[in-house]
């Protein structure tokens, strides 16, 4: 009888070992994909900016030599204002489903891959 209580104890230590080796594993795997999550959206952002920089001295040079060729400063950035008016606009009306799905897709794929 103390040989079944013995061995119940054991079972019981090792149940309680392997479930608590489990949330581990699942912390751990938890914590490493919203560490590559969390990269890739810094990445992101860091390159979103460098881009959105390099834009905007592009549209001022834009602007600048467009408003010289036309006269007044003023007519040049109207102009690249107004074409980038037109691009929002028409991407908004046309991707903003697209984007939604490609952003939530990539959030999900992170999620639920299987390295």
């Amino acid at each position: 009888m103390e040989d079944t209580f013995k061995k119940s104890d054991e079972l019981f230590r090792d149940l309680k070992e392997y479930i608590s080796k489990r949330l581990l594993l699942f912390e751990l795997n938890l914590a490493d994909k919203l560490s590559k999550i969390i990269s890739k959206w810094i990445v992101s952002i860091l390159i979103v900016t460098m881009f959105f920089f390099g834009l905007v001295f592009i549209s001022a040079s834009v602007a600048f030599f467009i408003g010289k060729l036309m006269g007044d400063v003023f007519y040049g950035f109207l102009i690249v204002g107004i074409s980038y008016w037109i691009a929002a606009v028409t991407l908004w009306k046309t991707k903003r489903r697209k984007m939604q799905k490609s952003i939530l897709n990539s959030i999900l794929e992170n999620f639920i891959s299987y390295e």
